[in-house]
């Protein structure tokens, strides 16, 4: 008989779970928020004893009225912390907020050293000469600090230009080559072969190979 008894109370606590969170459904958020299922439940139970208070049923004459003595208040209490009913109404937890990282600074530009200074200004004086024959006749250039040398690499136009084109580019390198100290100068083409020269006595470079 207790069995029965505790089976049909767990049922009863089972549905009447269901029918709280359909309320709960139709209430606003706010409400959803300050009414826990407990305060609920004593809200119902009252509700059900005032129109159990109020219900008037009719007698077998039909003209005999019972008349109906003062109900007591009714009062609500809050629900205890072990009600069978409550339930823990949950806040929305926030996502963490990652904290911001700060970019990292950038990274000074290094300083070019002395042989790179040189390099860049030996370019630039090499590519104003060979803008005057046709754009990229300058491949590159080289510069050996230890032999004094100076290596200039010219595309495969050296081969197009006219034989007083040739010694004028050639003759404005070393002309160039000297102004910047240097002992040897090389011009040489696309296979490495060298084109031309400075002289070893006077003032005028060789020219080695004008054709392929």
């Amino acid at each position: 008989m207790v069995d029965q008894l505790l089976l049909l109370l767990a049922e009863v606590a089972t549905g009447w779970k269901k029918v709280l969170r359909w309320v709960r459904s139709q209430l606003p958020p706010d409400l959803q928020r300050q009414l826990s299922d407990g305060l609920l439940t004593a809200i119902a139970l009252g509700l059900l004893m005032l129109l159990l208070a109020l219900w008037n049923p009719l007698g077998t004459g039909g003209s005999e009225q019972v008349a109906s003595e003062p109900l007591p208040p009714i009062t609500t209490a809050a629900p205890a912390p072990n009600d069978l009913f409550a339930e823990p109404i949950s806040e929305p937890s926030s996502q963490p907020v990652a904290p911001k990282v700060p970019a990292a600074a950038p990274e000074p530009t290094p300083e070019p050293t002395p042989q790179q200074g040189l390099i860049a200004d030996i370019q630039d004086r090499v590519s104003r000469i060979s803008r005057s024959y046709g754009a990229g006749l300058v491949q590159s250039v080289e510069v050996n600090l230890p032999e004094n040398t100076l290596g200039i690499n010219v595309a495969e136009a050296w081969y197009s230009l006219l034989t007083n084109q040739q010694d004028e580019v050639a003759q404005d390198m070393y002309t160039q080559a000297q102004g910047l100290k240097f002992g040897t100068l090389q011009l040489r083409d696309p296979e490495g072969v060298v084109v031309a020269r400075n002289p070893v006595v006077g003032p005028s470079m060789i020219v080695l190979r004008r054709m392929r």
